[in-house]
C-alpha cells in the first residue's frame, strides 16, 4: 500500500492539529491582554513564587494570600470552571488591589499594583522553562516530519497529533496561570483544559491509541474504530459531569485516575503486542523500539520521583544539565516511534536495548562502589586524623578507572547469559570451534565440525556445504 497519499484519515489528524493549535495561540493571545499582577503562584499554599514584570511592590517571594480585596482567595482559586469571576473591581491596568498576605507571624494588608504582560516578561518566563518549551517544539517536528513522509499510515497520524498536543501543553502556559486567569470565565476554562485536563482528555488517550494502531490496528480499534475514538477522547468529560461538575478537586482526581488507567492500558497492549506478533520479525523490532522508548520515559520518571522523595523539599532551579537530560529522555518515546514507523535501521535495537543494559548495570554498579568507598575511606581518615580527607575521593575515583574494563565484560557476559541465551551460546560454540579447527588436520573432520557449527548457531532448515576441487599434482 502507498503511504505517501493522503487519505481520510490524514485530513482528519492534520484538521485536529491545526484547530488545537489554533485555539491554543487564540486563548494565549486573548490572555495576553487580560490585566494581571505578575506573581506566579505557588499552587501547594497559595504562596507568591515569581514577580514576571517586576512591578513596584513590598510583597516578597514567599507570601502566602489570605485575601484579595474582600475575597478569600481559597475562594478565588477554588472555584469551579464557567464560573463567574471574583475579581475586585479595581482589578484593571494601572489600578491597584488590597492584598491580605501572611508573612511568618505578620498578617499585613499592602496594595498591589495592577499592569499588562510584556513580551519581554514572557521571553524571560519561556528561557527559564527551556526544556519544556524545546519538548514540545521537537516532539511536534519529529511528529510531523514522520505524518509528512507517511501520511496515510495510521500510526504516523496519531503520532502527529500527540505531537500537536505535546506542543500545546508546553506553550499554553509561556503565559503562566495567574490570579488574572481566575478572574476571567473564558481564560480559567481554557487554560485548565489545555494545560491540566489535558492530560487525561488528549495526552494519555492518544497514547493508548498509538498503541492500539501500531504496527498493525487490533481490537476494538480494529472493529469499532470511530466507538473507541469516541470513549476514549469523552470518557473524562462524562466522568466529571457525574461527579458533580467540574471542580478543582474533582478535575484533578478524575484526571489522576485516567491517567494511571490509560498508562496502564497502554503498557498492557504493548506487551500484547510484543507477545502475540513475536513470529513476525518486523513487528516484533518495531514494538521494541517503542517499548524501549516508554522504558526510558517510565524509568526516568522513577528515578526522578525516588529522588525528590529523598531530597525532601529541594527547591530553585535545576542546573542545565538536568534539563538537558529531561530533554533527552522526554524525546526519547518520539523517537523511537518515529524509527519504528519508517523502519529505519530497525533491526538494531537489540543491539541498543544490549548496549542500555550493559551500560545502565554498569552506572549504576560504578556508581554505588564508588560513594560506598568514598563513604567508607572518609570515616577512616576521620578515625585516624580527626579531619577529613581529599585522598579518599583520589583513591576510589582511580579504582573506578580500574575497575571499568573488568566489570563492563563481567556484567555484559552475565547479561548475554540471562537475556540473549542464543548468542551467548552461539559465542561459546564459535570459540569452542576456533579452539578445535586448530587441532582438526583432516579435511572430513574440519567439514563435519564446520556443519555442526552452522546448524547449531544460525538453525537453518537445511545446509550443505560445496568445496572447489582441486588439482593433486
Amino acid at each position: 500500500m502507498n503511504e505517501s497519499r493522503f487519505n481520510r484519515g490524514s485530513w482528519i489528524a492534520l484538521g485536529a492539529s491545526m484547530f488545537l493549535i489554533v485555539t491554543m495561540l487564540f486563548v494565549n493571545l486573548y490572555r495576553y491582554t487580560l490585566p494581571t499582577d505578575g506573581w506566579v503562584l505557588d499552587e501547594s499554599n497559595l504562596g507568591l513564587a515569581t514577580n514576571l514584570l517586576g512591578l513596584p511592590s513590598a510583597f516578597q517571594a514567599g507570601d502566602l494570600l489570605i485575601s484579595i480585596g474582600d475575597v478569600p482567595a481559597e475562594e478565588i482559586t477554588g472555584r469551579p470552571l464557567m464560573a463567574k469571576g471574583t475579581l475586585p473591581d479595581t482589578w484593571h491596568a494601572g489600578g491597584n488591589v488590597k492584598y491580605t498576605i501572611q508573612r511568618g507571624d505578620q498578617t499585613l494588608t499592602m496594595p498591589m499594583p495592577i499592569g499588562n504582560w510584556s513580551l519581554i516578561a514572557l521571553w524571560n518566563r519561556m528561557l527559564a522553562d527551556w526544556s519544556n518549551s524545546l519538548i514540545g517544539l521537537l516532539y511536534f517536528l519529529i511528529g510531523a516530519f514522520v505524518f509528512v513522509r507517511r501520511p496515510s499510515n495510521l500510526a504516523a497520524q496519531v503520532l502527529f497529533f500527540l505531537g500537536t498536543v505535546r506542543l500545546v501543553m508546553a506553550l499554553i502556559l509561556v503565559i503562566p496561570f495567574t490570579l488574572a486567569d481566575f478572574g476571567d470565565t473564558f481564560a480559567l476554562t481554557a487554560v485548565a483544559l489545555l494545560g491540566y485536563y489535558i492530560w487525561g482528555i488528549l495526552l494519555f488517550p492518544t497514547l493508548l491509541l498509538l498503541s492500539l494502531v501500531f504496527p498493525r490496528p487490533k481490537w476494538p480499534f480494529r472493529t469499532h474504530p470511530l466507538l473507541t475514538l469516541v470513549f476514549l477522547y469523552l470518557i473524562e468529560a462524562v466522568i466529571l459531569l457525574f461527579v458533580g461538575g467540574i471542580s478543582a478537586e474533582a478535575g484533578a482526581s478524575v484526571g489522576f485516575g485516567l491517567v494511571a488507567v490509560f498508562g496502564l492500558l497502554t503498557v498492557i497492549s504493548i506487551i500484547h503486542t510484543l507477545i502475540t506478533e513475536r513470529g513476525d520479525a518486523v513487528a516484533r523490532a518495531q514494538i521494541m523500539w517503542v517499548g524501549l522508548g516508554v522504558a526510558l520515559v517510565a524509568g526516568f520518571q522513577f528515578l526522578e520521583n525516588v529522588a525528590g522523595f529523598f531530597m525532601g523539599g529541594a527547591t530553585g532551579a535545576p542546573p542545565w544539565w538536568v534539563n538537558l537530560i529531561y530533554l533527552f529522555v522526554n524525546l526519547a518515546l518520539p523517537i523511537t516511534v518515529a524509527i519504528a514507523i519508517l523502519r529505519y535501521r530497525l533491526f538494531d535495537i537489540d543491539v541498543i536495548i544490549r548496549r542500555t543494559l550493559v551500560y545502565g548495570a554498569l552506572t549504576v554498579t560504578l556508581a554505588a562502589v564508588y560513594f560506598g568507598l568514598v563513604t567508607l575511606l572518609q570515616a577512616l581518615f576521620t578515625a585516624i586524623s580527626n579531619q577529613n580527607s581529599t585522598i579518599s575521593i583520589v583513591i576510589s575515583t582511580l579504582l573506578i578507572a580500574a575497575l571499568f574494563t573488568p566489570l563492563r565484560r563481567r556484567i555484559q557476559r552475565d547479561i548475554d547469559r540471562r537475556f540473549y541465551r542464543k548468542k551467548y551460546d552461539a559465542q561459546k560454540t564459535l570459540e569452542a570451534f576456533s579452539a578445535q579447527i586448530r587441532e582438526d588436520v583432516q579435511l572430513d573432520q574440519l567439514t563435519t565440525h564446520l556443519l555442526a557449527v552452522v546448524e547449531e548457531t544460525i538453525q537453518p532448515e537445511s545446509v550443505s556445504l560445496w568445496l572447489k576441487p582441486t588439482d593433486h599434482r
